[in-house]
């Protein structure tokens, strides 16, 4: 529902999918109860700190609530986007200025810090090709239960020259299989396959996107579709494009499916899915997260690297030279910045 307090049976997912729900019905979560297995209610308190919501972490591995659960919720009106907050102080520069790279926007973000160690045109809207399958995932993930199944009808046959999963109508695979059709082979099949099952429509499902980028308080981005085929108006920052990976990173589901190097279905065909980000295995830290190519976008990457327990995004907007201008980029920012010792 919208204001005030409701109970829900939730579809399986996360509580920042529930958050989500509440986003798109124009209000704001504050907390979320269910039930414990010894009586009485657990809650998660959004704004509370993690010790608060120690039992619900028990309550809810992972936090992912199975489907089925019935949810108590409040929600109020909302009262501005949900900026990612920094966790540290920003890394001080130490050395030499970044090398230059070839690209149309570009940017590379300090995970705990969020600060912006480079920025080339990294405000300016751009068309981001598969990246905003960063945004198609998260979706999933928040929104659904990872091993539930759907139903396709989606024939990737009809999508000549596209990156595919494979899917031929009639198929069903859980949601986890979809997940790793989105973003390892970047299968344009999969992402209409998931906006399907998960708003019942391409348009319902890119309003559903656009939400996202709203409740993440990022504000240069909007979405046509679910799979970044060059669309009017389908436009994105290297900036909200690496925020978005900075938040994707920190659901375990997402972090663990862009790091896989191949996967196979278990739905009823069996498929063996490769990841086709290339950068995985040309750099010894990387660990995600997506590449794309359109004819109007060009070459994209969007990419993040952990060295000495420091995780690092760069983001490259229609890039020619995309994996050696972000390992070189990432090489920099290790090299000639000085974290703040915890």
């Amino acid at each position: 529902a919208g204001t005030g307090f409701g109970l829900v049976v939730w579809g399986g997912g996360t509580v920042q999918g529930v958050a989500h729900a509440a986003a798109l019905r124009g209000a704001s979560l504050r907390s979320v109860w269910a039930t414990s297995p010894g009586g009485g209610l657990v809650g998660h308190i959004l704004s509370a700190p993690s010790f608060v919501n120690s039992a619900w972490s028990q309550r809810f591995s992972g936090d992912r609530i199975p489907a089925g659960t019935p949810l108590l919720v409040h929600s109020v009106l909302p009262s501005g986007g949900l900026q990612q907050q920094a966790r540290s102080a920003a890394p001080v520069l130490i050395g030499p200025a970044a090398p230059a790279v070839e690209a149309a926007g570009a940017v590379l973000i300090d995970e705990a810090s969020g600060a912006v160690l480079f920025d080339l045109n990294a405000h300016t809207p751009l068309a981001p090709a598969s990246l905003t399958k960063i945004a198609t995932a998260i979706l999933a993930i928040e929104g659904s239960d990872l091993d539930g199944w759907a139903a396709n009808q989606i024939d990737y046959r009809d999508l000549p020259g596209s990156s595919v999963m494979g899917l031929l109508p009639g198929d069903c695979f859980p949601i986890r299989d979809l997940l790793h059709g989105l973003m390892l082979p970047s299968g344009n099949d999969a992402a209409l396959a998931l906006a399907a099952h998960l708003a019942g429509s391409e348009d319902a499902f890119s309003a559903s996107m656009n939400a996202l980028v709203d409740r993440l308080g990022l504000t240069e981005t909007r979405f046509a579709n679910p799979h970044g085929l060059d669309a009017q108006g389908h436009l994105a920052s290297a900036y909200d494009l690496a925020m978005l990976a900075r938040y994707g990173m920190a659901l375990p589901a997402f972090a663990e499916t862009v790091g896989a190097p191949d996967w196979t279905t278990v739905g009823n065909r069996q498929l063996t899915l490769r990841n086709v980000n290339r950068f995985l295995a040309s750099y010894p830290d990387a660990d995600g997260v997506k590449t794309g190519f359109t004819g109007n976008a060009g070459r994209t990457l969007a990419a993040s690297a952990t060295r000495d327990g420091r995780r690092l995004y760069v983001v490259l907007l229609d890039a020619p030279s995309r994996f050696d201008d972000a390992a070189a980029l990432l090489d920099w920012a290790f090299a000639q910045h000085r974290w703040p010792q915890p």
